[in-house]
């Protein structure tokens, strides 16, 4: 392979790898934009039927698309609509071939009568998978920032030290 040719594959993979962690970010904030809406489907579909979303250590556990339907539709979620405002951010995304592991924050904050009052904070660890060419969630483990778990997590997305 001529020199050149190594370096548009180099190149080639870069790009792919970069935007591989766009599409990831986007889905975020379409998760974001689906559970505020209040549009349950919408939400489920930027999931793996297969995922699994565990909320506190096993307080709550959703299972597949129908699990997250469910979440959007509960009553406790319904109750904070149209004032809610999920962010996810900031992340770190690292991207293997068709797969990613996501450490971050995410926040939902209450706005009524313009007025913004925070709900929570929490850290999570999100696991992705690239199917049919498109990035869904597999996995979501969510923990109260604050709490010993949620600082563990936080802890994950540092580099190892030797």
């Amino acid at each position: 392979m001529s020199e050149s040719d190594a370096r548009l594959q180099a190149l080639e993979a870069r790009l792919r790898a970069v935007e591989a962690q766009l599409e990831i970010r986007d889905v975020f904030a379409r998760y974001g934009f689906a559970v505020d809406s209040g549009d349950a489907d919408a939400a489920a579909e930027l999931f793996g039927d297969d995922c699994v979303t565990d909320v506190d250590g096993g307080r709550v556990v959703f299972r597949g698309q129908d699990g997250i339907r469910e979440m959007v539709q509960a009553s406790e979620h319904q109750s904070i609509l149209p004032g809610s405002s999920h962010t996810i951010g900031p992340v770190l995304v690292e991207v293997e071939g068709d797969e990613a592991l996501v450490i971050g924050y995410s926040r939902v904050d209450y706005s009524e009568d313009h007025r913004i009052s925070p709900i929570r904070s929490s850290a999570n660890i999100w696991r992705l998978a690239r199917r049919d060419g498109a990035w869904v969630i597999v996995e979501r483990q969510v923990q109260f920032l604050g709490t010993a778990a949620g600082q563990s997590m936080l802890h994950q997305g540092l580099p190892a030290t030797s």
